[in-house]
């Protein structure tokens, strides 16, 4: 069944998704469009102690104007990036059956992600408490990204029929549920069993039969890991630069589905208290090959954008390139990107669990295990056709490139920029990897070291580091409150781009931001060079 809505409700259901996903939602009310009315938030009921650990998750319904004339209904549900990355911290696949009373009676092979089951769970109380403010209007569910599946399986519980957790009655007609950029959860019994069940779901990709732009939903895919709803394809150009952050953001899918973002107020880039050493120009020129290594990570055998670099080698884990090695005249740069695929996302960056890095001198050090493990994965440079484990691998690349007076500098964003760490970490530290780091250069990085190994780093890398973060970007300092923290005193950037997506955390803020930065450095200068002429 094709859903027979109008763009005008989509756009506004895709817009309330996003905002359904933003952090202090219990203090801050979520920003609607235009017609749009709150009528009240909803927070999951908190587990008791002794209970398996609940993602916190949250929702909104408010009514507006479905472009046909109609006052509908909207429940938005969502969870914040930061929120998942604190609660879901073990990177693991799990899955369950879900309770009757939400299902129905399923086949053993009826099963979804269990943190996903659990958090539905923790909030349908509150859910079905919220109904009855809708009256007999139409209803709709909607949910984006890692709130989604929330609004998925609320599809489920509310099909006619379903009796609520007080008794209460489920709405009377089909609820329609309108998704985007959701990662698959489910079996491939649970998913064929909810399209007979929630026939009006509908999840929206932006993908066309050749292209695929956003990434995210894109693995893992599998008999157990399927898609809930019916898959609906938004076309799209590959955006430049091609990062994932950007591709799966609030503006982007609101641009792809024919919305226009309300542009917010641009504010000039600066760097508060810029350390010794610290390179803006070179900064800049990092950003390009890390979008270069996301590029082909995302679609290998693209043709990346020219700079002043060459191509010297990619490294490729899973069949996927995961860094590259460039070049100059100077420089020898590794730019490692961060996660592109829901896989990726859970598996790497949400595992913050810790490991001891075998080259750390001290025994109590320890580093995030999703970015270690993408280390010590097994690995293939495509050009040279070494192979072997990532960390070494990398090094029998660069090492022969180190040539003359060539410096190194590894750089790499988000969980890229904690696997860069743990690489020039390995170089400074390690006997059998020894090499001289020029610089270091992050953006974004997750939170990556316990306190142990964060002063192992800065005794070797200190005054070589340079671990650059938006003020406003929350997904970078999501796992402190689990005790994980920087390896290094971050270079704070300030400033916001007119259109910026909601986490901040996308490479191509920063990207754009310090372009702005070193382009007003060079008209400052060619100024001051004709003055003094």
């Amino acid at each position: 069944m094709a859903s027979s809505i109008s763009n005008q409700l989509l756009i506004a259901m895709e817009q309330l998704a996003a905002q359904a996903s933003i952090p202090n939602m219990k203090n801050i009310d979520p920003s609607l469009p235009p017609g749009w009315s709150l009528d009240r938030k909803i927070f999951n009921i908190s587990s008791a102690p002794m209970d398996p650990v609940v993602i916190p998750n949250q929702g909104f319904l408010s009514h507006g104007p479905d472009g046909n004339g109609n006052v509908v209904y909207v429940l938005a549900l969502g969870i914040t990036w930061t929120q998942y990355l604190a609660y879901q911290y073990d990177g693991q696949f799990n899955q369950q059956q879900l309770p009757e009373a939400i299902a129905g009676k399923t086949s053993d092979d009826c099963k979804v992600m269990t943190i996903y089951s659990r958090a539905y769970q923790a909030l349908r109380k509150p859910l079905w408490d919220v109904l009855p403010m809708a009256g007999t209007k139409k209803l709709y569910l909607c949910g984006m990204s890692l709130g989604a599946p929330l609004a998925q399986i609320a599809a489920l519980d509310l099909r006619p029929g379903n009796i609520g957790p007080d008794n209460q009655d489920a709405p009377t007609s089909v609820t329609p549920c309108y998704t985007f950029s959701v990662g698959n959860i489910a079996t491939k019994a649970m998913a064929d069993y909810y399209k007979t069940k929630a026939p009006e779901s509908y999840t929206h990709w932006v993908k066309t039969n050749l292209i695929v732009v956003d990434n995210f939903p894109q693995e893992p895919t599998d008999n157990d890991w399927q898609p809930l709803g019916q898959v609906t394809l938004v076309p799209s150009k590959i955006p430049l630069p091609d990062v994932p952050w950007w591709e799966r953001s609030d503006v982007f899918y609101l641009q792809a589905i024919g919305g226009t973002p309300i542009p917010g107020v641009a504010i000039a880039p600066s760097f508060p208290n810029p350390p010794p050493g610290f390179d803006p120009v070179l900064a800049s020129s990092m950003t390009q090959l890390i979008a270069a290594a996301y590029q082909l990570g995302q679609h290998p055998g693209a043709t990346i954008p020219s700079t002043n670099f060459t191509l010297e080698d990619t490294i490729e884990v899973n069949d996927a390139p995961f860094a590259l090695v460039f070049s100059s005249s100077t420089i020898i740069a590794v730019a490692i990107r961060g996660c592109t695929t829901w896989d990726e996302f859970n598996g790497y960056t949400a595992d913050s669990g810790l490991v001891h890095p075998s080259f750390a001198p001290t025994n109590s050090s320890h580093v995030q295990r999703g970015a270690y493990n993408v280390y010590e994965s097994q690995a293939v440079a495509t050009t040279s056709g070494k192979t072997g484990l990532f960390g070494e691998v990398l090094y029998q690349v660069v090492k022969p490139l180190l040539t003359g007076t060539r410096k190194l500098v590894v750089t790499g964003h988000s969980l890229g920029g904690a696997i860069a760490n743990i690489a020039a970490a390995d170089y400074a530290m390690s006997s059998d990897r020894s090499l001289t780091v020029g610089s270091v250069y992050t953006f974004g990085c997750i939170l990556m070291a316990d306190y142990a190994f964060a002063q192992d780093y800065t005794k070797v890398l200190g005054d070589k580091s340079y671990q650059i973060r938006r003020l406003s970007d929350r997904i970078a300092t999501a796992t402190a409150e689990i005790g994980l923290q920087a390896v290094d005193k971050p270079v704070v950037l300030n400033g916001s781009l007119e259109i910026d997506e909601m986490t901040h955390h996308s490479l191509y803020g920063y990207l754009n931001l310090l372009n702005v930065y070193t382009t007003d450095l060079l008209k400052k200068a060619n100024r001051e060079s004709v003055s003094n002429a």
